[in-house]
């Protein structure tokens, strides 16, 4: 967790967040993706120590219940390399992140993502407007 610096007139949340988490936590995804679905009244940042593994799997969640190509959210998560916190490899937690998702109801990844979510308690109109700030058109139900 963060402890610093802080700027003035910004407000923090700190989650606790275990390494490569995707099992349990359900508070912390449920205080998180509750942030985030309120982005269009409070804008976020997203981030941890180093910005790599505990903000990796929030925005494999997030990229993924938006609907972003595998490639594309790969090519994010491999991004953390460039900091000092050690080596991703695609076929450890990034690629066992994406398998689990094949354990949720739905016909994309973007669907089975948005049901593991709602197992961890968060509710489908948080996750619908979540997709309504950050995708251009998006109707939904």
């Amino acid at each position: 967790m963060n402890t610093g610096p802080y700027i003035t007139g910004v407000k923090y949340y700190p989650v606790s967040i275990e390494y490569q988490q995707f099992e349990g936590l359900e508070e912390q995804y449920y205080k998180v993706f509750s942030l985030i679905s309120q982005a269009d009244i409070n804008p976020i940042i997203l981030h941890c120590a180093a910005g790599a593994d505990r903000t990796g799997i929030m925005s494999f969640a997030l990229l993924t219940l938006l609907g972003c190509d595998y490639n594309d959210i790969a090519r994010d998560y491999l991004f953390t390399n460039f900091a000092n916190e050690g080596f991703r490899d695609i076929n450890n937690e990034f690629n066992v992140w994406w398998e689990k998702l094949n354990f949720y109801e739905g016909n994309t990844k973007a669907e089975q993502c948005k049901n593991w979510l709602i197992s961890k308690g968060l509710e489908e109109n948080k996750l619908e407007n979540i997709r309504r700030i950050f995708i251009d058109g998006y109707k939904g139900k």
